[in-house]
């Protein structure tokens, strides 16, 4: 029997429990290759900037996510896409491991398995 590390799953952390956010630690795994590897503290601009620009222009509430792009080791370069049955997970520090299966995307008019 092979018994799987079992990963904690990524919550929110409130601000208050969150010690630097310009020293955070991000992962990038394909089928458990590390393809990304950084540091919040390379981001160009940093997050306190990114929450002062986002809230100039909407309210901000508890659980909005604010998207910053990517790290250094995004697969174009090297002719690397995903493809189906691909697992892909993410770490931000200790927050947890989020995992992700890359599934194919329906074709146009296609039905789908529930409804057939």
């Amino acid at each position: 029997m092979v018994k799987r590390r079992s990963a904690k799953k990524p919550r929110f952390r409130p601000a208050f429990l969150v010690d630097d956010p310009q020293r955070l630690e991000l992962r990038l795994w394909v089928n458990g290759k590390v393809k990304q590897e950084a540091n919040t503290s390379d981001m160009v601009i940093g997050i306190a900037a990114l929450i002062a620009a986002a809230s100039d222009l909407v309210t901000l509430e508890p659980g909005d996510v604010i998207a910053t792009g990517t790290p250094d080791g995004v697969g174009l370069p090297r002719g690397e896409f995903l493809r189906p049955g691909d697992l892909v997970e993410m770490e931000v520090a200790d927050f947890g491991r989020l995992s992700n299966p890359v599934v194919a995307e329906p074709r146009p008019g296609a039905r789908s398995a529930h409804l057939a």
